[in-house]
């Protein structure tokens, strides 16, 4: 009896592929399917200068992270109080977006 409950178990595991990955993926950014697709499709002129700022901002943005993830009082403050504060933060963004967006 055991070694059907971990053959079903593994079968689970196996089942997921590369595609139902892919298909994951693409459904919780088909927002930005739906944005980029069109913009690439009209101004295929500019595109190098889509790609460039999104580049430097991913950098900029890499860079911060790297800074603040190194930043001694704000690993201490966030080793001590995340898991406190990180609920409001979640509720605020949430009601941002529902206000806001």
């Amino acid at each position: 009896m055991l070694g059907h409950r971990d053959q079903v178990l593994e079968a689970r595991v196996e089942g997921y592929g590369i595609a139902s990955v892919a298909l994951i993926t693409l459904a919780n950014g088909a927002d930005n399917v739906g944005v980029y697709v069109p913009l690439f499709v009209v101004s295929r002129a500019d595109i190098w200068l889509v790609i460039v700022t999104y580049m430097v901002l991913i950098a900029v943005w890499c860079l911060a992270a790297s800074l603040l993830g190194h930043h001694r009082l704000i690993l201490s403050l966030v080793n001590r109080w995340g898991h406190r504060i990180m609920p409001f933060v979640f509720i605020a963004l949430g009601a941002y977006v529902l206000v806001f967006k």
